[in-house]
């Protein structure tokens, strides 16, 4: 009786032993992971991802197949320029590869600008190699929103655009198909670029240009910033610069009254007698969720496409409501000067309060037959 009771007392503390067993001790820690978390490839180039740690099956997935493709095997196709999160499932769990894609460089070029020196590659696409081939060019580029300096050439580019993930110090871009863009501070946009370019060090870049107008000089490496044979468009088409088509009559045309409101407040608005604006009447009413952008601006994409008659304007106001492209309504809360184009729809009778209402982030607003 004494050997069962010890053989029973010594199984007992067996049990007891492995069930206060530290869980790292009883199972294995987990080391499953990819090989690369964030890759950078250039348009056509490739990358092989890999799920470490495990045997198990692996499914891939792309956030977005048109930027770059993944195989089952985990071989990464860069397809155009963006930014695309590549996916990898193991058992119920998801790991990350958050790739970016650009385009090959082309060449190294100078940009003088108030005596110092900067130097930007060339993207080896059709707009940078357009643009190598006017080297050297002095300029005289205008100051936008305070992150930007644009300067509009006299010919077109080639043009390949797309919405920028962001946005960065030292990015050089054509916005349209004759727009020069130097921004000198990181931000978000909703606007398309056709890349042209970027600093590899912009340190100091926002200080040198400064806040108003400034002269940049774009010269290849065999080039000198005071040659003599240098083009200066700034000099042979300034006045294009300075001329806008002229703002829309609104005292002229016969005009639609509707209302948009915005939480509480009830504002009176009259749209144009216009084909964009007969189209946008259609849609009425109206209750969309319009983003922020820039501290001066509502926006909002519409499903459909407008009819599009845009215009250079030369300055916004508060209470304007206009079409960005052909499918973008955007409702402007503060007033200030711009290069971009944009198909006017109306304005606001009385903008006061109107800033206050629209507030600083993302809102709901309404429109409506009056």
């Amino acid at each position: 009786m004494k050997k069962y009771s010890r053989v029973l007392m010594l199984a007992l503390v067996l049990i007891i032993a492995v069930a206060i067993l530290p869980a790292s001790v009883t199972e294995a820690k987990s080391n499953v992971k990819l090989n690369k978390t964030k890759v950078t490839l250039n348009v056509g180039g490739t990358v092989q991802l890999k799920v470490k740690g495990t045997n198990k099956k692996v499914t891939w997935s792309s956030s977005n197949k048109s930027i770059a493709t993944v195989s089952r095997s985990g071989k990464v196709k860069a397809k155009k320029v963006g930014a695309v999160t590549i996916t990898a499932k193991v058992s119920g769990k998801k790991y990350k590869c958050k790739v970016t894609v650009k385009y090959k460089d082309l060449k190294d070029i100078k940009v003088l600008v108030n005596g110092k020196k900067f130097t930007l590659t060339l993207y080896d696409n059709a707009s940078g190699r357009q643009f190598l081939k006017k080297l050297p060019l002095t300029i005289s580029m205008k100051e936008l929103n305070g992150n930007e300096k644009y300067y509009y050439m006299d010919s077109k580019f080639k043009t390949k655009a797309s919405k920028p993930a962001g946005i960065h110090t030292g990015d050089f871009m054509l916005y349209g198909s004759d727009c020069l863009v130097l921004f000198y501070k990181n931000f978000k946009t909703s606007y398309s670029y056709t890349p042209l370019g970027y600093m590899k060090n912009a340190k100091g870049f926002a200080k040198t240009v400064g806040k108003g107008k400034v002269k940049v000089t774009f010269s290849s490496g065999k080039d000198t910033a005071d040659d003599a044979n240098s083009t200066s468009e700034s000099e042979e088409t300034e006045d294009n610069n300075d001329t806008h088509k002229e703002e829309t009559e609104k005292g002229e045309v016969e005009t639609i009254n509707i209302k948009i409101t915005v939480g509480d407040e009830v504002f009176s608005a009259k749209l144009y007698n216009n084909e964009t604006a007969k189209a946008f009447i259609e849609k009425l009413p109206m209750t969309l969720n319009m983003n922020e952008l820039n501290g001066n601006e509502k926006y909002y994409y519409l499903s459909d496409s407008l009819p599009v008659d845009s215009q250079r304007q030369e300055s916004i106001h508060t209470g304007d409501l206009m079409l960005y492209g052909a499918n973008c309504l955007v409702l402007f809360y503060d007033s200030f000067s711009t290069s971009y184009s944009y198909t006017p729809l109306g304005s606001v009778d009385n903008p006061t309060g109107l800033a206050e209402a629209l507030g600083s982030g993302n809102v709901q607003v309404t429109f409506r037959y009056e």
